[in-house]
């Protein structure tokens, strides 16, 4: 356990991976969500997420949140947070899952945006 605001979104089953509880806090300026139970944990520098959420958040409307981040492995995962209404209360689920960019042919718009970058 770590960090500060840590707390758990226990998802319901029809929205992400069966069985799957997140574990999140802010900890040394990143937002780390654990899956315990899958043994990872997606890392993203907390003031992206902060930007990122707090634009969800004032758009209200339904739309899940995805973000891209890293594992403590150096590789990638999706963050996804899914708005949904409980016993007449809004709540989020969210679901860690690893990317496995290795193997994905690289796009148009990646190679204009790598050319700008001077990448």
């Amino acid at each position: 356990m770590g960090g500060t605001n840590q707390a758990t979104a226990p998802p319901p089953p029809a929205r992400t991976k069966s069985g799957q509880s997140i574990r999140y806090h802010k900890n040394a300026g990143e937002a780390h969500f654990h899956d315990d139970a899958g043994g990872f944990k997606g890392i993203m520098p907390y003031g992206d997420f902060q930007d990122v959420y707090t634009k969800w958040r004032d758009s209200d409307d339904g739309s899940d949140l995805v973000m891209i981040g890293t594992d403590d492995r150096g590789g990638h995962v999706q963050i996804t947070c899914s708005p949904f209404v409980e016993n007449g209360k809004q709540e989020v689920s969210v679901s860690v899952e690893t990317i496995d960019t290795s193997s994905l042919p690289v796009g148009d718009s990646l190679v204009d945006l790598d050319k700008m970058a001077g990448y």
